[in-house]
């Protein structure tokens, strides 16, 4: 079922500090980031948290492009434009985003995944993800070559929280980190890496195993440089490809400190800061082992671009390291406080796809 996208009617455009409306069929508008006011907060014995769908995340703001009956979005990053002799700054999401964004989900029984059909249709699609793994039924592909995955840590940029996740964002302007061979053709540039996890260690993971849960798994998003851009590519059906590894509760992580250590600067909403010199790989277990299959992002507009390849072997993560993680908000500083925590999808219909091993 198609839906007409709503019509956009004017572009606002900076012009000496000042902003200029004009008509036109192609426009550039300015348009106001929606977070999850997450309708009550996912973590039952909050009780408190109360939505607020008109609050934006500090210094963000998205672009989206009209062109005849079709808007696309665009999501840039560390984009720099100047206005008359000065340079202004314009912080964008990295994640994609459609006309319907402006419906606010979440994780609540309210505005979460059983009700993310109502504006997203597509959830219902034929390649929606995550999905759960039987490992008898995927079938061992030896054309399956090895996974190629190289971080130049310089490219690290910055780590926010978006009212949904943490997520650490990657310069992509060139091929400095990229991810080539395993199931996919030609080089997919690093775009952003972000995590889900649960309110306990026995469920936060989006893909399972056998119907085995993880308490949290780690997304490494990519995309396909054939495209111009990853707005572009995220809505190609072989525009993405995400690395997922799932994390187990063992021995304390080393490689895991230096996130969790960041998170004082950004527990509410919106608060972001720098955060250079990361090297992802450190965050990838010792066997690259994978399976693969065709599907989604897990989180809306939940388009069917992504090629998943998720690491069988997991990395470890402590408990009172998976303590950290629940100390993140979904609230924005001035609310009260809600715990990021339950911020997955659970697994989706495979609807006969087939799922692939590069082992035995």
């Amino acid at each position: 079922m198609k839906t007409s996208p709503p019509q956009l009617r004017r572009e606002t455009k900076r012009e000496g500090g000042r902003e200029r409306e004009k008509g036109g069929r192609d426009s550039l508008i300015r348009c106001m980031r929606i977070e999850t006011p997450p309708g009550g907060c996912a973590d039952a014995s909050c009780g408190q948290h109360q939505p607020d769908g008109r609050r934006r995340a500090q210094g963000t703001d998205s672009l989206c492009i009209k062109s005849g009956a079709a808007v696309r979005w665009r999501t840039l990053r560390d984009t720099h434009r100047s206005t008359r002799g000065s340079t202004r700054r314009l912080r964008i999401l990295t994640h994609v985003q459609t006309p319907t964004m402006s419906h606010a989900w979440g994780y609540a029984a309210s505005n979460g995944p059983d009700k993310w059909a109502d504006n997203f249709p597509i959830a219902n699609g034929p390649r929606q993800s995550p999905i759960d793994i039987v490992p008898g039924d995927a079938s061992y592909d030896s054309g399956l070559k090895p996974l190629n995955l190289k971080y130049d840590p310089s490219t690290c940029l910055d780590i926010l929280n978006n009212g949904h996740s943490f997520q650490v964002t990657f310069a992509d302007d060139a091929n400095s980190s990229t991810l080539t061979d395993g199931p996919i053709s030609g080089i997919y540039r690093l775009k952003q890496f972000h995590f889900h996890w649960g309110a306990c260690d026995g469920k936060g993971s989006e893909h399972t195993v056998a119907g085995t849960k993880y308490p949290a798994e780690l997304h490494l998003v990519h995309w396909n440089t054939k495209y111009a851009s990853f707005g572009e590519a995220a809505s190609k059906s072989d525009g993405l490809a995400v690395v997922g590894v799932f994390l187990k509760i063992g021995d304390k992580n080393a490689n895991l400190q230096k996130l969790l250590d960041a998170f004082d600067a950004i527990k509410a909403k919106g608060k972001q800061t720098t955060f250079d010199n990361f090297d992802p790989a450190t965050l990838l277990p010792g066997c690259l082992d994978y399976w693969t299959y065709d599907g989604s992002l897990t989180t809306p507009p939940l388009l069917e671009s992504v090629t998943w390849i998720v690491c069988k072997e997991p990395i470890s993560v402590s408990p009172e390291q998976m303590a950290k993680f629940r100390c993140l908000l979904f609230s924005a500083e001035g609310e009260a406080e809600c715990c990021m925590v339950d911020n997955y999808r659970p697994p989706q219909p495979l609807k006969g796809r087939p799922v692939r091993a590069s082992f035995k």
